[in-house]
């Protein structure tokens, strides 16, 4: 990488900063207006980055250019920028950072320093990409609730609203409703709302957005129905209606049940975009991309050679994350002897996670990902000796790559071993199993 990424990593010193004044600003200098894209902007807790994905493998089955913004990154800024499915390149991503990076520069400064965030650099620099190359899609993720974040600079016409549990709570509130009020922030006027929320307390103060809005809303969980499905570790095949189609019996190729949440989400956003753009839904062409969506570091398996377990990465970090880990281990590896390897950082509900993780799996691994905001293994450890009904072996291995070999290694004891905690660390796990364990990735 360059110097213009080197440069946006260190403006990381300044943390999140709410608002969209700057971002405004910043897009103004760049002569980027968001009215150049059909945007889909997707904010929720969980389930935001599978939506995003489904989206746009769609999208662009049908020949459509797209733009898609995603977060947090796996391993670089790539990750989180792609234009047709593929990620920006690393020239294009430096080249674009310097011009972005001059546009802050003529913003009012902070003591001296540039007063734009990491994040509104990379959002800032994503847009203009997508501006630069003529996407006519774009898919915006949120990175922190919605109301006030970077992203919320765009009028869409569309936005989605998938699950909504307890996360971040030092910025978007300790109750549902609260939480629910900032994701619901991204509703615009008169625009369509998709959402997928079924806690009440949440759905009411969403229903309320929405009216205040006179947007229109449309309930995913009603939208389309699941009427069976199939699992197994390759794929899921899931019979699937709605109110004008009966899609049949698809296969679908991410895992897990709580994707069929999300699932519900996209068919049901799909079914909107024709009244909001004029999009016209092939519906044999939406069930092919259905059959070929890849996410990585979501419940991604990768099964191991004869007498050797298989290897799952899943980023779960809150709760509700956790939650659906542990029902799909439960779905896909019963009765299995699991190995788990976690990070995690502090600002979690990280006595709630461990107590969880280590009572369904056998024996874990505590280690640290490179991050300001980490917790260390040792607290980790403490942690879990404590929680109540606890019988598993754990072991404290703060360097990444050391707790990675020795899990790896003991591929022969176990059934599974699972990766999970802090999305940061997949992306280096993912480096780690392509690079010492000779996987395909």
């Amino acid at each position: 990488m360059g110097n213009a990424v080197d440069k946006i990593k260190s403006l990381g010193r300044f943390g999140s900063k709410l608002g969209l004044d700057r971002m405004n600003r910043l897009m103004a200098e760049l002569g980027v207006s968001c009215a150049d894209f059909k945007i889909i902007h997707v904010a929720g807790t969980n389930g935001k980055g599978s939506v995003c994905t489904m989206l746009d493998k769609i999208l662009r089955a049908h020949g459509i250019k797209t733009g898609m913004y995603t977060s947090p990154y796996l391993s670089s800024y790539r990750d989180s920028i792609a234009v047709d499915g593929r990620s920006i390149s690393c020239e294009d991503l430096d080249r674009v950072g310097e011009t972005v990076l001059e546009a802050a520069d003529k913003l009012p400064k902070e003591d001296g320093e540039l007063a734009v965030t990491e994040f509104e650099v990379i959002t800032g620099l994503a847009l203009y990409y997508f501006k630069e190359v003529g996407a006519e899609y774009v898919i915006l993720e949120t990175g922190l609730g919605g109301a006030l974040d970077s992203t919320n600079i765009a009028p869409a016409k569309v936005a989605v609203i998938t699950s909504i549990s307890y996360d971040h709570m030092d910025v978007l509130g300790d109750s549902l409703a609260e939480i629910a009020k900032n994701k619901a922030g991204i509703i615009k006027e008169g625009a369509t709302a998709v959402v997928n929320v079924d806690e009440e307390e949440a759905l009411s103060v969403i229903k309320n957005e929405v009216c205040k809005k006179h947007a229109n809303i449309v309930r995913a969980d009603e939208a389309v129905k699941i009427n069976s499905v199939d699992y197994n570790k390759k794929f899921s095949l899931v019979d699937m209606s709605t109110a004008s189609q009966n899609y049949g019996r698809i296969k679908f190729s991410l895992l897990g049940k709580h994707q069929l949440s999300n699932l519900k989400t996209v068919i049901a956003t799909v079914g909107e975009l024709k009244s909001a753009f004029g999009f016209c839904e092939r519906h044999e062409i939406t069930v092919e991309a259905l059959g070929d969506v890849h996410f990585s570091g979501r419940f991604e398996v990768f099964e191991g050679d004869a007498g050797c377990a298989d290897i799952v990465l899943d980023g779960a970090h809150n709760v509700a994350g956790i939650e659906a880990l542990e029902q799909n281990v439960k779905l896909y590896y019963p009765n299995a002897k699991i190995l788990a390897v976690t990070s995690m950082l502090g600002d979690k509900q990280v006595d709630e996670i461990l107590c969880r993780l280590c009572k369904f799996s056998n024996d874990v691994i505590f280690t640290e990902i490179n991050n300001e905001r980490r917790i260390s293994a040792h607290e980790m450890l403490e942690i879990a000796k404590q929680s109540e009904g606890n019988t598993g072996n754990y072991q404290e291995i703060p360097d990444t790559g050391k707790a990675f070999t020795q899990a790896y290694d003991s591929r022969r004891n176990y059934d599974l071993i699972l990766f999970t905690g802090s999305l940061y660390m997949m992306g280096d796990i993912r480096r780690r199993l392509h690079d010492e364990g000779g996987i395909n990735i």
